[in-house]
């Protein structure tokens, strides 16, 4: 399902991706993540082609539900 995540370690961190839970550590599968900044969706992680991230729950402040407004962004970047 795709999902926020605002990230403990730095809460004005937004990832948005189609987030899976897993059965074991790393605990969260963030497929095509991206970040929030400022409204716009930036490919997430810099530097790189992979945008598939592992993450473990302890790493998570919340997981939210984007808005219709960002699930539209979003499938334009990901069509």
């Amino acid at each position: 399902m795709l999902k926020i995540l605002i990230l403990k370690t730095d809460p004005n961190i937004y990832l948005m991706g189609t987030m899976t839970e897993l059965d074991e550590e790393p605990s969260i599968l963030i497929e095509e993540c991206v970040q929030i900044v400022d409204g716009q969706l930036i490919k997430y992680p810099l530097y790189t082609d992979q945008r598939d991230l592992f993450m473990n729950y302890e790493n998570v402040f919340t997981i939210l539900d984007p808005s219709a407004d960002m699930k539209t962004k979003y499938a334009a970047i990901n069509a």
